[in-house]
């Protein structure tokens, strides 16, 4: 088989990845006090996992534009879920960073993804969620070596 052809076989299969995404996503709607939105969700994971990144950082790991982002981070600083901050380094720059609140549902969220995620697997044989725990080991050093 010649490289040309598996790299084809590769980008057809890549749609796979949002599908997959979708399936997990779609069905999970965590339970809290106040209203929590999807796209809040994937910024309040994404400033967890990374914390006092600019603006500008974190549009580009959501891939959303800069408007909607905006409006998408003062509604969590009005949730009191997230800090706005002056950048340390540049002054004209600000950095995000999650609340103490927000800490709290970020745990909640972690849980609830948590059960979620086993919810949907409970029914796959073993051997099935070991062909899955590769791929996903697999993925995750495919990323590292993309990055």
């Amino acid at each position: 088989m010649n490289q040309e052809l598996d790299l084809k076989d590769i980008k057809l299969s890549i749609n796979t990845l949002p599908k997959l995404m979708h399936t997990i996503f779609s069905s999970f709607k965590p339970q809290f006090d106040i209203p929590i939105k999807k796209n809040e969700i994937r910024a309040i994971m994404e400033i967890h996992h990374c914390p006092n990144k600019t603006m500008k950082d974190y549009i580009n790991a959501v891939d959303m534009e800069s408007g909607s982002f905006t409006y998408l981070t003062d509604k969590l600083v009005e949730k009191n879920i997230i800090l706005k901050q002056q950048s340390s380094t540049d002054k004209r720059k600000t950095t995000l960073c999650l609340s103490e609140y927000g800490e709290e549902i970020t745990k909640e969220l972690h849980k609830e993804m948590s059960d979620h995620i086993s919810n949907l697997l409970k029914d796959l044989e073993q051997e099935d969620l070991l062909k899955l725990k590769d791929a996903l080991e697999t993925l995750d050093y495919i990323q590292k070596k993309l990055v």
